[in-house]
This record gives structure tokens, sequence and C-alpha cells, in this order.
């Protein structure tokens, strides 16, 4: 489980290069969607556990719009400054709201102790193990066999890059914050608001493609900017 959380820092730090300090807090609203929507609203366990990681999806597309989309651009500072303020936000609610007290969602196989090499080991734990293994797969299916993942590892390693050969970087980090579209990566309109840097940007195929600007060759993979040899 912890795992998990710490897979969706490191994809913030590598792909946006930001610090997300309200990254528990996240992981806070999640599991109280979990406790809310199995004890208060007694749904089924299988239904709340996918509510939760749905409502969470709408509140990250919420925050990378009205949050992280502004600050992005910006240093470090900003970005420090931000993400501690809706830390310390969300903890507060969270006290109003629900209280100081823990919050419990017992099961079957919350008490029900299995024996597995000699170990005595409950049956939710297993539960979680198997889940991670299985949500670590898709992760990794999802960064080295979609276009969507392979433009965040291009992201990750050249962001100058990536913008220069048309590469959305705001919407990369909008994936990052779990909001894929089915025709990625799309080509924004000529009408809409340009991105945060100066690169142009162009749609795939189009005609007036030889009439844009002549930039350096550079490759999205790229590590570094290139030296000319003295």
């Amino acid at each position: 489980m912890y795992a998990m959380v710490a897979a969706g820092l490191a994809l913030m730090l590598g792909v946006a290069r930001l610090i997300n300090f309200a990254h528990g807090e996240f992981f806070m609203l999640g599991a109280y969607a979990f406790w809310y929507g199995y004890r208060e609203l007694e749904l089924p366990y299988a239904v709340a556990g996918l509510l939760a990681p749905a409502l969470m999806i709408a509140f990250g597309m919420a925050y990378e719009h009205t949050v992280i989309r502004v600050i992005l651009p910006r240093s470090w500072h900003v970005q420090l400054i931000a993400t501690l303020a809706t830390s310390i936000v969300l903890t507060n609610l969270a006290i109003i709201v629900f209280g100081t007290q823990p919050k419990e969602v017992p099961t079957a196989l919350s008490s029900r102790i299995l024996t597995v090499g000699g170990f005595r080991l409950a049956g939710q734990r297993l539960l979680v193990l198997g889940a991670s293994v299985v949500i670590f797969w898709a992760l990794h299916r999802f960064v080295t066999r979609t276009r969507a993942g392979k433009a965040m590892r291009a992201m990750s390693q050249n962001r100058e890059a990536c913008a220069v050969v048309g590469v959305d970087v705001q919407q990369v980090a909008m994936v990052t914050f779990a909001r894929s579209r089915r025709d990625w990566p799309p080509s924004p309109p000529p009408s809409s608001r340009p991105s945060s840097t100066s690169f142009p940007t162009w749609a795939p195929g189009s005609p007036s493609r030889r009439s844009q600007p002549s930039w350096p060759a550079a490759s999205a993979t790229s590590t570094g900017p290139s030296r000319r040899a003295s």
C-alpha cells in the first residue's frame, strides 16, 4: 500500500518536476471516501473500493486544473507554498468534518487469519498485497505500452524537447493526475491558450508543417542540450 503511495509521488516528481506536499492528504481523502461509502452508505465492499478511486480521479483532475496548472511554470518556492497550503487545508477540513477519532472498516477478511509458510497473516493483508501487484503490473504496462505512458517517460527525460516535437506538456501533467484521453496525445486547437513554454506545436500530418519555423533537431529522449564541438 505504501509502495503505491510512493509510486504516485515518484511520478509527480519525475514527470512534472513537482513535489506535491499534499500527496499524503490525497491518500487520506481516498481512505475517507472508502469508509464513507462502505460504512455510512452501506455499499458493497467492491463497489466502495471502486468508488473511492473514481472520486479521487475527479478530485485530482480538479486540483490539476485549479492549482497545478497555475504553479507548474512558477518557481519551486511557489510550488512548495501552494502544495503545503493544500496539505494544511485538507488536514484541517478532515478534522472538522470527520473528527479526530480514527475510522475503522472491519471486514470478514480483516478478522480471518491465514497460515502461509509458517506465518500467520490476516486475509486483508493478502488482498492488499495481491491488489498492489496487479496495480503495479498495470502501471508498468501503461507506462511502457501506451502513447500516454511513452509521453510521460519522454517528458521525464527532457521537457523542452517534448515541447519542440509537439507534445502537450500540460496534458502529460494531467495524465499524471489520473486523466487520459482515448485520442492521446491530443493536438491543441489553434484558438486554445498557449502552454507555459514558448515552443511551437503543430498537429501531426498538418500540411502547413513545413511553413513552421525551423528548430534544431531534438529528440524526446535526449538527456540534455547538444553542444557544439570545439
